[in-house]
């Protein structure tokens, strides 16, 4: 049965769960049915993990009275998961019938288990202002940005849109009270070049780097291509290197 063998996975039962912390090697499989299920569901755990730069994956046996009553099957189980974790909870389903014995000895039960980590999000320490600028190295490394620090939630509560990029060249779209989660929708790049700003064209010819200068035609962000005017008036394509570089392209396409 599998009540009497939880014990052997070295579970913590928490409330009306049973939890498990996974590992790179993932958990002892010391019996067949939940071994295996902890054994495919902590590697999906941990790939989400490495995905969202989270840590300390595991896994979640939810309503263990239904785990307890799981029937005997001689055999091994065909177990099927979905890849995909809504709020952290993945469907299950368990089948136990490539065997020759009687129907009531086969069977198929579904479950529902929980995968989780601990995700790194910013958070606001103060209202911050609309149009304020970010700066900072990003997640998971230390934030220097004024008004934000770190701080962790788990994956089955963390929003959607949670913003995880480097926040270094953004500024905010809306004010922001304090101890609210940095979301996409509350950031945006800053242009690193404005239309009509005077930009340096450098064109690398072998060894030698020659340069001339243009008038942005358009805004760009660093690693867009816009058009800018040259001296001599004819348009051409750039990539923007900084805040007042770019460099011709040829034949690319706009971004």
């Amino acid at each position: 049965m599998l009540s009497l063998l939880l014990g052997l996975l070295n579970i913590e039962c928490i409330a009306d769960d049973y939890s498990v912390t996974c590992t790179q090697t993932s958990p002892p499989s010391d019996q067949r049915v939940q071994g295996e299920i902890l054994d495919q569901l902590c590697q999906h755990s941990i790939s989400l993990a490495k995905r969202f730069k989270g840590s300390n994956p595991r896994v979640v046996l939810r309503h263990k009275e239904r785990w307890q009553q799981l029937p005997y099957c001689p055999v091994a189980l065909d177990i099927r998961f979905s890849a995909m974790a809504q709020n952290g909870k993945v469907p299950l389903l368990i089948s136990c019938s490539e065997h020759d014995g009687t129907p009531e000895q086969r069977w198929k039960q579904r479950l529902a288990i929980g995968v989780d980590f601990d995700v790194a999000v910013l958070l606001a320490d103060r209202d911050i202002s609309r149009g304020e600028a970010l700066s900072g190295t990003g997640l998971p490394g230390p934030t220097k940005s004024p008004g934000l620090k770190k701080s962790k939630v788990p994956f089955s509560a963390m929003k959607p849109n949670v913003f995880q990029d480097n926040v270094s060249g953004y500024i905010t779209t809306r004010k922001i009270s304090a101890g609210s989660v940095i979301t996409t929708d509350m950031v945006k790049k800053a242009s690193a070049i404005r239309r009509g700003q005077q930009v340096t064209i450098a064109v690398q010819l072998k060894n030698i780097e020659l340069t001339t200068t243009g008038v942005a035609m358009e805004n760009g962000y660093v690693g867009d291509i816009i058009l800018v005017q040259k001296e001599n008036g004819r348009p051409v394509k750039c990539r923007v290197i900084n805040e007042d570089e770019v460099r011709p392209v040829g034949g690319e396409r706009r971004s």
